[in-house]
């Protein structure tokens, strides 16, 4: 369908407006003037949107990094936490090993059992 074919006077004046910005054939100075202040209106609006959103996205990616670098810190000091933990695990039970002449003691064997009733009463449905 040819664009100059369509009846502006049937459209909504706010569409006849683009209608005849994309024809470039406005009739009249008023035409031109009210379509030139729609499109600054349309511009200056979009400007007053986009600048606190410069900002905002900014302060949002700043923010973002913020918790990248706080996480990785936190995630490094677990690390630590845990292989001192661990080695100290592992001291105690070579001590344990030293003491006990590389034999398990009886009352170990005792509280490992009563561990693994403990877990499997509280793991069994009722």
């Amino acid at each position: 369908m040819d664009p100059s074919k369509i009846d502006a006077s049937l459209l909504d004046p706010s569409q006849a407006e683009i209608l005849q910005a994309l024809l470039g054939t406005s009739t009249s100075t008023e035409q031109t003037t009210s379509t030139t202040n729609t499109l600054e209106h349309i511009q200056s609006r979009v400007n007053d949107i986009t600048k606190p959103l410069e900002s905002k996205i900014d302060m949002f990616a700043d923010s973002m990094h913020r918790i990248e670098q706080y996480r990785q810190v936190a995630e490094r000091v677990a690390d630590k936490i845990l292989a001192s933990g661990a080695e100290r695990l592992e001291e105690r039970d070579q001590e344990r090993t030293e003491k006990t002449g590389g034999q398990t003691d009886s009352m170990d064997v005792l509280r490992a059992l009563s561990r693994a009733a403990k877990k499997t009463s509280k793991d069994r449905p009722r």
